[in-house]
């Protein structure tokens, strides 16, 4: 799942802007690789409870 395709969607459906921050900071991680950081632009958190939904969207 591509993120900005995600908050795109979510940006028709939401309008309120701390609910939309909060969504960009549920999909916006990065991940360490023997201490190199790296921004991930796609997929979803695996275990979170908000998973489903986002994947459904």
């Amino acid at each position: 799942m591509d993120h900005e395709i995600l908050i795109n969607q979510c940006r028709q459906l939401i309008h309120d802007p701390v609910i939309l921050k909060l969504v960009e900071q549920y999909v916006g991680r990065s991940v360490d690789n023997g201490g190199i950081y790296r921004y991930v632009k796609r997929g979803i958190p695996l275990g979170c409870s908000l998973s489903p939904p986002m994947g459904a969207a």
